[in-house]
């Protein structure tokens, strides 16, 4: 399955990355942990989130499941395992 979008921590905080684009969505932890719940659960995306990819990405996420749109990235280099 491919995603549209990657949600990964990315230094102190966590950006949002649509894969082709160069624009990405910086996103507090607290709200990468709602986004990655809405993942995890199969919940639509929250609107706070589907406005900020409307801006960005011109992508409308209305409604849209999150466990088939959004990969999130665990926290972490990656492990020699996930290098293969």
């Amino acid at each position: 399955m491919l995603h549209e979008l990657i949600a990964s921590p990315f230094k102190a905080t966590h950006v949002v990355l649509r894969p082709g684009n160069p624009k990405a969505i910086k996103i507090p932890g607290t709200k990468f942990a709602e986004l990655k719940t809405a993942v995890e659960v199969g919940d639509t995306i929250p609107t706070r989130f589907v406005d900020a990819a409307t801006r960005s990405w011109n992508l409308d996420l209305t409604d849209r499941s999150g466990h088939r749109t959004v990969l999130p990235c665990p926290a972490g280099p990656p492990t020699p395992q996930e290098f293969r």
